[in-house]
């Protein structure tokens, strides 16, 4: 079965957490302040995709304007590797890994299968868009704190 997976949720899972400090996120406005800060440093490649049966993921969305759409990520492109690691869920530590180094600005190679061929894409990452940063501040306080109000810095 296939399961909805956004590369913003993948965001949260890794910056959220860890920009509170890890789990201990306490929802202050000292916590939402430094998930907005980290987020802001984040880099951003602008594609939404669901996990297939065997692990891989099939990009169903690319923003428009964004890194992806830039480098030539279409609908329907298979991810096989960035910077020659698998992007698997499988392989979550080695994709981990790869994600803690790129960086706003960071040229990656990404490996794609399209039509049935393998396609190298080369896409230069970037600073994750305000709007995306608040919308997902936003999730992650509605969920994990939904009796806290909280403002969100500009």
């Amino acid at each position: 079965m296939k399961k909805q997976i956004v590369i913003f949720l993948l965001a949260l899972a890794v910056a959220i957490p860890a920009a509170a400090g890890g789990a201990r996120c306490d929802g202050s406005k000292d916590e939402v302040a430094k998930m907005q800060t980290k987020l802001a440093n984040k880099a951003w490649l602008g594609v939404e995709y669901d996990k297939n049966d065997d692990g891989y993921y099939i990009i169903n969305s690319v923003h428009d304007g964004s890194p992806a759409d830039q480098a030539g990520f279409q609908k329907g492109d298979l991810l096989l590797t960035m910077q020659g690691e698998k992007y698997t869920k499988a392989n979550k530590a080695g994709l981990k890994k790869v994600w803690s180094k790129a960086a706003p600005g960071s040229e990656v190679e990404y490996v794609v299968k399209r039509d049935g061929a393998k396609v190298s894409l080369d896409a230069t990452l970037a600073h994750v868009p305000k709007d995306l940063q608040k919308k997902w501040v936003a999730e992650h306080m509605a969920k994990a704190h939904p009796e806290k109000q909280y403002v969100l810095n500009d």
